[in-house]
């Protein structure tokens, strides 16, 4: 029972941070869209900041994780930055609400006068990728930084572009074009 009400709780978060700006929600609203009393909250969280950090948690690993499907399959970074980027943009696709509560959370937290958020794994995993791409020649040769953060900006671009137009991922055609032509800029070339 208390494992359940625990998850109504998170849903409850995860389903008003789609509708309302972080700032905007109380646990009082939290407590009435999950239905339950005061005291059934503060059982299982201490904090309205504390639902949020265990709903990003949760958006955090499930977005980690389907980021790495079928990386396996690929040797080029080239290749794995193409396929993890379309994996999160899948993702967005399927959990809208998800991708937009792990966003407001950045913001708000990076916002606060609390420290930003660490990215962990995924900022990591990326950075990986950059680093072998930069040492094996195959990414262009622009600085690491550089090349992570317009790495970020097309998936933020790409998520959000493809939500207001899933049919543009729905004709994979077009969606895999979409993607090469954004990411060719990242391709090393001899005449550049």
């Amino acid at each position: 029972m208390s494992f359940d009400t625990k998850d109504k709780i998170l849903q409850s978060a995860l389903e008003l941070m789609a509708e309302y700006p972080y700032s905007e929600i109380s646990t009082e609203m939290i407590i009435r869209h999950a239905n339950i009393g005061k005291g059934t909250l503060y059982w299982h969280f201490k904090s309205k900041d504390e639902i949020f950090q265990a709903v990003f948690r949760q958006c955090y690993d499930e977005i980690v994780m389907s980021s790495r499907k079928n990386l396996d399959l690929y040797t080029s970074v080239y290749d794995k930055l193409c396929v993890r980027l379309s994996n999160i943009i899948e993702f967005g696709l399927l959990y809208p609400n998800k991708i937009k509560a792990f966003s407001q959370y950045v913001v708000y937290h990076n916002n606060s006068n609390s420290s930003p958020f660490p990215y962990g794994e995924f900022s990591q995993d990326i950075r990986n990728l950059v680093i072998e791409g930069l040492e094996n020649g195959e990414l262009v040769k622009l600085p690491q930084d550089y090349l992570i953060s317009y790495i970020y900006t097309l998936n933020s671009f790409l998520t959000n572009y493809l939500q207001e137009h899933p049919e543009y991922y729905e004709d994979k055609n077009i969606f895999e074009k979409l993607l090469k032509n954004l990411f060719s800029g990242l391709k090393y070339q001899e005449d550049r």
